[in-house]
């Protein structure tokens, strides 16, 4: 693969495989999660009130604000899960071999690390805060299908009060 291919994979802003990068990248780990019969999780998340960062800050705030979500995120996540950026300020998170409550340990973590680590951007403070939409695979099921369940799950939290989890039911 050379340079172009492999930077059309990336996110330029965080260095997170994009979209394009994460489908390929599950697209074998699928395969054996199938065959095996393992469960995994996916999960969306967005930043809370983003809009409001970039029209108050400008948008190199709200860059900035997605780097940092991005190193805080793959900070917190363990070594086998995979981080994407989706598109603006949405991530998904796929946690191969997991349950519902491991993954919601995991999620509350990160809260607390969010909470407790704040954004400085230019002597600026910012409390940042995600919302997480949750949804598990089940058999014939496909990826596309459970993402589309993520976001569901996403945007139920994002209209009952943000900053939560919520699994796709």
């Amino acid at each position: 693969m050379n340079d172009l291919e492999i930077k059309s994979r990336l996110d330029y802003l965080t260095e997170l495989p994009n979209r394009r990068g994460l489908l390929e990248i599950l697209e074998e780990k699928l395969v054996s999660i199938k065959h095996t019969k393992k469960s995994f999780i996916v999960v969306m998340a967005d930043i809370d009130n983003f809009k409001k960062i970039n029209d108050r800050y400008g948008h190199a705030c709200g860059d900035f604000v997605i780097q940092k979500i991005a190193k805080n995120l793959q900070k917190n996540l363990r070594e086998s899960d995979l981080i994407s950026r989706w598109g603006g300020e949405e991530f998904l998170i796929v946690f191969p071999s997991s349950d519902i409550s491991t993954v919601q340990t995991i999620l509350v973590r990160i809260q607390e690390y969010l909470k407790n680590n704040p954004i400085n951007w230019r002597e600026v403070i910012l409390s940042v805060t995600l919302t997480f939409g949750v949804a598990e695979n089940r058999e014939n099921t496909s990826f596309m299908k459970i993402c589309e369940e993520a976001d569901n799950a996403l945007y139920k939290g994002k209209s009952s009060g943000r900053n939560c989890i919520v699994v796709y039911e």
